[in-house]
């Protein structure tokens, strides 16, 4: 399915911090996800394309010590993807901050702009089998950083793809022509410019964070395509400067979640 419009909406249960530094903090999450083709071309057994992304996540976080953020985070960028036969190449700059900032330009500069960087080489080994390697920059670990990205993946047939390594995993099987089922293992976190309320202090706000789901798929007329996917995250955190300078990580609960998707 050539995906044109992508939506998603998450909401992650209330789940409770603690850390030595930190009275009380109760963290709550809704996201939505957009994504929006703007130019596709495929030639030569490439395919490229371009996108508009947009997510906006709303933390609802109650705790007893000054926050650096009001918990409305705003993520908008665009993404250029390359894959061919034995390339994936993908680059994506990417503002990522509090939804202050955006109602006040003049606090926004260049230097704001992360720039999420993958690519992978794919070198198959058999009919179905294939090693894909690379690297990737993003801030999925909490940080913009680079590491790297390996994979096996296995391709049976074509209703069933296995893909095992790191940082990403999935299964994907269909069960019919307008069924398909899910599993995943992917980084959920995600780092952010954050400003007070009178713009004066600027610092990053980080969630980290590993997420586990299962989706149920449904193909549905004139190309559309619904899932539901529930799943559990583990090993969260958030990292955020309170007061600013002085640098704290607060482990988080293991919580669940609920997602609704829809492309076509």
């Amino acid at each position: 399915m050539s995906e044109r419009v992508y939506v998603a909406l998450s909401r992650t249960q209330e789940a409770v911090a603690a850390g030595t530094a930190v009275d009380a903090l109760s963290v709550e999450e809704s996201v939505l996800r957009v994504r929006l083709r703007s130019w596709q071309n495929a030639s030569a057994g490439a395919e490229q394309v371009v996108r508009l992304v947009h997510a906006y996540g709303a933390h609802d976080i109650n705790a007893r010590i000054p926050m650096p953020t009001n918990g409305h985070l705003h993520r908008l960028g665009f993404e250029w993807r390359r894959h061919s036969p034995n390339w994936e190449v993908a680059v994506a700059p990417t503002l990522a901050a509090s939804s202050n900032a955006g109602r006040h330009p003049r606090v926004l500069d260049t230097s704001m702009v992360d720039w999420h960087v993958s690519a992978r080489r794919i070198e198959p080994l058999a009919p179905t089998l294939a090693v894909l390697f690379g690297i990737c920059r993003d801030g999925r670990k909490g940080e913009v950083r680079v590491q790297p990205s390996a994979a096996i993946r296995w391709q049976p047939h074509g209703g069933t793809e296995v893909l095992l390594g790191y940082p990403d995993s999935h299964v994907h099987h269909r069960l019919s022509p307008a069924l398909r089922v899910g599993l995943a293992l992917s980084p959920s976190g995600g780092a952010w410019h954050a400003f007070d309320r009178e713009l004066t202090n600027r610092t990053q706000f980080a969630r980290r964070g590993w997420r586990l789901e299962a989706e149920l798929a449904l193909r549905l007329p004139r190309r559309q395509q619904a899932a539901v996917a529930i799943g559990i995250e583990r090993q969260r955190a958030l990292e955020f400067d309170s007061p600013p300078g002085a640098r704290m990580s607060v482990d988080v609960a293991q919580a669940t979640y609920l997602t609704l998707r829809w492309r076509r």
